[in-house]
């Protein structure tokens, strides 16, 4: 490992707001790289990345192509050790770095001034620091911890992807005038969300298994709201929060 910053951006159709968003960590003076994985983009998020990577030496490309269960109820009913794992596909993300630094990068941020000036005013050696930082959306604002140099991976926590990190890690909250713009707002629905899952199209036990499971979720608790499967959405729907409050077996599903 160097000494530095990998930002792990995935992208998933995201040509709205994709080339702002890397461009933005174009002032950046510290060793990094920026790792792009385009994950089944059938718009013009390729060219977009394929384009920038020859302007900005500090850009790596890769190309993922498993299809994954998307967050909520497929990441959920699917085991974490899966192909389709979405725990599975960020930790192929996460072990793509050369640095000791790790930074969740989503292709919707824009890094503020503040933020790339804090950026730039360390050496970012390894330590063992974990970093909470706020974004800010026209909607909403939150905090988690997006910069790690203690981080292990990824595993799966109910609906979600979660960042495991060593229990001697110092957890430092920034300010939030340190923050990252979040230009997209959560009832923003991505194509993809509307495509038939994987379960559907493939004739396996797991996916099987992944649609038995899914059938027994939406018995109790209702269907999903489309693409509401994020943590602070007011519109994530009663099924996701009954399950958060019950802790049904359903928790306990290879989580």
């Amino acid at each position: 490992m160097n000494n530095g910053i990998s930002f792990m951006v995935r992208v998933r159709n995201e040509e709205k707001t994709l080339e702002a968003s890397i461009r933005s960590l174009f002032s950046l003076t510290i060793p990094h790289e920026i790792n792009i994985f385009l994950h089944r983009c059938t718009d013009n998020s390729e060219n977009i990345v394929r384009k920038l990577a020859e302007e900005n030496k500090n850009i790596r490309v890769f190309i993922y192509s498993n299809k994954v269960s998307r967050a909520g109820y497929e990441t959920l009913a699917t085991d974490s050790n899966s192909e389709h794992s979405l725990t599975t596909y960020y930790n192929y993300c996460f072990n793509q770095r050369t640095m000791f630094w790790s930074f969740k990068w989503d292709a919707d941020f824009i890094a503020s001034p503040p933020l790339v000036d804090f950026l730039n005013s360390k050496e970012w050696t390894e330590d063992n620091i974990c970093y909470v930082i706020t974004y800010k959306s026209p909607i909403n604002s939150a905090a988690e911890i997006y910069l790690s140099c203690s981080g292990f991976g990824y595993s799966k926590y109910l609906f979600w992807e979660t960042i495991v990190y060593k229990a001697s890690a110092k957890i430092i909250t920034l300010d939030d005038s340190i923050f990252i713009n979040h230009v997209s707002v959560l009832s923003d629905i991505k194509s993809y969300w509307y495509e038939e899952p994987w379960y559907l199209t493939e004739d396996s036990e797991e996916a099987k298994i992944v649609k038995t499971r899914i059938e027994m979720l939406e018995k109790d608790y209702g269907k999903e709201p489309i693409g509401m499967a994020r943590a602070l959405n007011p519109e994530s729907g009663p099924a996701n929060i009954r399950i958060l409050q019950d802790k049904p077996t359903y928790v306990n599903i290879n989580s």
